[in-house]
């Protein structure tokens, strides 16, 4: 008969098992925030984000160790499936009796045919486990690659298949799948484990045991280590829904989950560890035996209770929320469009046709309105900025400034996400912007936010030659010498840079425009970079009209005046009245082409022109005039 290993022992070494289970969820979690890190210092990010820096040398002790870590979870795992073992079988015995041992050497003590059906129960303990679901990775993304996952990666993955099914009839965070599944899995393989290891199973000596009882007990302890089971599948789903809804410089809750990741595997598979020992098969005595199951059935209930308090936690945060639109009503065809006409520097009069709204993918999308900016703004303001739709609300508020051209309220917006919920994007648009904007009070404000505070950090490559540069933008050739004096630009690029000669902030393009031969009021003129008018051109996507850098609007005799504009060349671009809403050709006469603006001509006046369409000629039928047509027709825009 062998001895069973001592509590403590058993406990330390449950207790390792859980602390390298932990290790892989640390591992997989510390990658969120430092992928999110790197991404943020290409551009411009808050100094409060900077702690994240520091987990980098955890994150390569993990990655370094982890074959490592391996090793020594599978090690640990014989060593339960050791205590499993003769917990539940007082007559399991790796050795021969004393009586039948004569000699020396290892084929003396060890009965080698024992050995050869542990081999084999361990492979299949391993299996029922999961140990080798990684396996299925290694035939790539073959037609196989399912089937096969779903046969070697033994009961957890037909649990996550079982939890699946039932979070499409609800939702992803579904109390009823979660527990569906901790519950399927503990009983599969405690059941079987319970066979294999038991009195009964190929290794069982004891005559006494039958199989009804055992698989009774089994059942019970199935039951009772639902809520470790639960916490071993659910805990790292949990904590990264947490994970995606809390902003990177909120330190502290982001050290909370982190330690969350690895306790959480750690109080799990300690659980585990009385279960063999309280359930392991033994004769009835009815009053003892209904303690028993009383504690297995008070596990369960607490299995199935756990769920609720956790899906309540994570309410707020919009963790099961599917979009944005539907979770504010918002919602709406995608049909609308907005269209814009880029007077190209060629001549030519191009049509620019945007979505009329933000979408998270295909399908329905949150049309760009008061009322849909006003419920997107409260929203933020209600969620501090802590929810897993701050992203999608930021761009949908980032998307109506974009296509209104409201370039100072977009960089306060990239601002307000930068402090709140550092996202690079934002810090990507707000850099962009502040090298193209009108040279305003507000605008530069912002600039000395970003530059002056020390609250934000511009990226480590070519951060100075940006703030340099947006300093030159705004005229200010004292500041800007202050940055791209530590830049790794060229003495040579230096001297051209900062040469002294006066610099262009206050520039006034003006004109007249009339349509189709009439002055129309409230037409909104853009002006944007003679270089990027391109970007504009065709069907394109919201931010891509982010190149219209100012905006203004026409007087009652179509008169238009455009102030604080920087030195540069330019194009025109205008929206609204019938552009969008008249068949045919778009035609500007004259047309102003790109024009530009420095010290010497700090005034453009581009005087009087007029917007009409020009019919397209019918084709005959049949031709390749008529095909052509055909397909102008349906991309032309139509009232």
């Amino acid at each position: 008969m062998t001895q069973r290993p001592s509590p403590l022992v058993a406990l330390l070494t449950y207790g390792l098992l859980g602390l390298h289970l932990g290790s892989f969820e640390l591992a997989q979690l510390i990658r969120y925030p430092l992928e999110r890190y790197r991404e943020l210092r290409k551009s411009l990010y808050p100094a409060s984000v900077t702690w994240v820096g520091t987990l980098r040398p955890l994150a390569d002790w993990l990655e370094l160790t982890d074959r490592l870590r391996v090793a020594g979870t599978v090690v640990l795992l014989l060593a339960v499936l050791y205590h499993i073992a003769t917990t539940l079988n007082p007559r399991f015995n790796l050795v021969k009796p004393a009586e039948v041992n004569p000699g020396r050497g290892m084929n003396a003590h060890l009965e080698v045919s024992l050995l050869l059906r542990i081999a084999g129960l361990t492979v299949i303990s391993f299996w029922l486990l999961g140990m080798f679901r990684p396996l299925a990775a290694l035939v790539g993304d073959s037609a196989l690659r399912f089937p096969l996952f779903f046969v070697v990666g033994g009961v957890p993955v037909w649990s996550d298949l079982a939890s699946a099914i039932i979070a499409q009839r609800s939702t992803p965070l579904s109390p009823l799948a979660a527990v569906a599944g901790a519950v399927f899995n503990a009983l599969v393989a405690i059941t079987m484990l319970w066979g294999l290891w038991g009195p009964r199973g190929p290794l069982g000596k004891d005559p006494d045991a039958s199989a009804r009882g055992v698989l009774r007990w089994a059942i019970l302890g199935g039951l009772a280590a639902a809520p470790a089971i639960l916490l071993l599948r659910s805990g790292s789903s949990w904590i990264s829904a947490f994970a995606q809804a809390i902003s990177l410089d909120h330190r502290a809750d982001w050290t909370r989950m982190l330690v969350a990741s690895v306790a959480l595997p750690i109080v799990a598979v300690v659980a585990l560890a009385p279960l063999p020992y309280v359930f392991r098969p033994r004769l009835v005595l009815p009053r003892r035996d209904a303690g028993v199951t009383l504690l297995s059935l008070g596990l369960l209930l607490l299995a199935m209770l756990v769920p609720y308090p956790v899906r309540a936690a994570l309410t707020p945060f919009d963790a099961d929320a599917i979009s944005l639109g539907r979770t504010l009503r918002l919602e709406q065809p995608a049909l609308m469009r907005r269209f814009a006409l880029v007077l190209a520097p060629t001549g030519e009069s191009l049509y620019s046709i945007a979505p009329d709204g933000s979408g998270e993918g295909e399908g329905a999308r949150i049309p760009c309105n008061g009322q849909s900016v006003a419920a997107v703004q409260q929203f933020l303001d209600r969620k501090r900025f802590q929810s897993q739709l701050v992203f999608p609300a930021y761009f949908h508020l980032k998307t109506c400034t974009l296509l209104d051209w409201l370039t100072t309220q977009s960089m306060e917006l990239d601002l307000e996400m930068l402090r709140k919920a550092p996202a690079p994007a934002a810090g990507e648009f707000l850099r962009e912007a502040l090298l193209q904007c009108e040279v305003t009070p507000k605008n530069r404000a912002i600039l000395d936010q970003v530059a002056a505070s020390g609250e934000f950090l511009p990226p480590k490559r070519g951060g100075a030659t940006f703030l340099g540069g947006a300093y030159l933008h705004f005229g200010d050739e004292r500041r800007a010498r202050e940055h791209l004096v530590r830049s790794d630009l060229a003495p040579a690029q230096l001297e051209v840079l900062l040469d002294g000669k006066p610099l262009l902030t206050q520039g006034v393009v003006r004109g007249q425009l009339t349509m189709e031969g009439r002055a129309r009021p409230l037409v909104r003129l853009g002006l944007g970079p003679a270089g990027r008018w391109q970007m504009m051109v065709g069907n394109c996507r919201p931010s891509q009209w982010r190149a219209v850098m100012s905006v203004t609007y026409t007087d009652a005799a179509g008169r238009f005046t455009f102030r604080n504009v920087p030195g540069g060349a330019y194009v025109l671009v205008m929206t609204g009245d019938i552009i969008g809403r008249r068949n045919g050709t778009p035609v500007v006469e004259p047309h102003p082409g790109a024009f530009g603006l420095d010290a010497q001509h700090p005034v453009r006046d581009l005087g009087k022109f007029n917007l009409r369409f020009v019919p397209v000629p019918a084709a005959p039928r049949g031709s390749a005039g008529e095909i052509a047509s055909l397909f102008q027709s349906v991309l032309a825009p139509r009232g």
